[in-house]
Parts: C-alpha cells; structure tokens; sequence
C-alpha cells in the first residue's frame, strides 16, 4: 500500500506489527494475519498468539495505539468517516461512548428501520444515554429514515456533541 508504516503493537513488541492502513504482521511467521470481521458488525479483529493463548483485539483500537497512543480510560475508538473497515489511523479517534453514538457520518447504522411484526410500519430506534428511544408508524423505510435523520440533529444540538455538518 502507498504510504505505509509499520509499527511495533503494543504489548507485544517482539511478536507482532501493525500498518498505518490496518495490516497485522507475525514476527515469528514472518507473514501478515488474516484478519476477522466481529459476528454481526463490521469491525476487523486479529488472533494474537501469546504465551500458548489466543488473544483477540479489534483493530482500530491495535492501530489507534500503535500510532497515537494509550486509548484513554473510559474511551471507544471511533471511525470518523462512518466505515468500520477504515483502519488507517488518520481515521480513528477516542470518544465516550455517546459521542460514538452519535458519529453523523456513521449513525445511519445505529436507527434501523425496521417492519414491525404487530403493524406494518416501519420504525427506527436510537440509543441516546443508554436509553432506548424507538418511533413506529412511518408508511415507509425512507420516511422512517428521514425522521431519523432529523432526531440525530436535534440530540447532536442538543447535548452538545459535535457538529452536525
């Protein structure tokens, strides 16, 4: 990849390195890692043998510390443009978690729209504060999503998160 740097992953500096785009690379094999998606989420994760034991990380967090340091007490790694794919680290950055929630670019994967069973409408639903907000009753899954867009908005002003831009 054009403009790629390596770096030792923390914690385990002798057996393994990580890209600025998200590769991992064994040492002791001297190959790359394939890489994993999480079940039912888009995120990357690699097995990392250490000691006799599998350990599992997710990627965006191995990168985010091989390149920009500790990920602060608290904190989730978020992925600025909204794809969970784009490990490169000039993408990533730690957030609390309703911050991560309410990513514009990639809080369109968070309300789903959906066709309730006991009515033939669609809804979308939205964590905000650990509390569940849900809103049925839309004739379509655009109309569902256009009013979904305008909440964002309104709890992004609201509680003061980021710009809605």
């Amino acid at each position: 990849m054009v403009n790629e740097t390596w770096k030792d992953v923390v914690g385990l500096e002798n057996l393994y390195k990580v890209s600025s785009h998200g590769r991992v690379w064994s040492k002791r094999r001297n190959q790359e890692l394939k890489l994993q998606r999480v079940p039912n989420k888009k995120y990357y994760r690699a097995h990392f043998f250490v000691d006799g034991v599998y350990q599992r990380k997710q990627i965006g967090r191995v990168v985010y510390e091989a390149f920009l340091g500790e990920i602060p007490a608290g904190k989730q790694i978020d992925h600025i443009d909204g794809d969970q794919t784009n490990n490169h680290y000039s993408n990533l950055r730690a957030v609390n978690g309703v911050e991560n929630q309410f990513n514009i670019k990639h809080f369109g994967s968070n309300p789903y729209p959906r066709t309730s069973v006991q009515k033939s409408s669609f809804c979308f639903s939205i964590m905000v504060n650990g509390e569940r907000m849900k809103r049925c009753g839309f004739k379509t899954q655009l109309e569902a999503f256009i009013y979904a867009e305008k909440e964002r908005e309104r709890l992004a002003k609201k509680y003061h998160l980021f710009s809605t831009v």
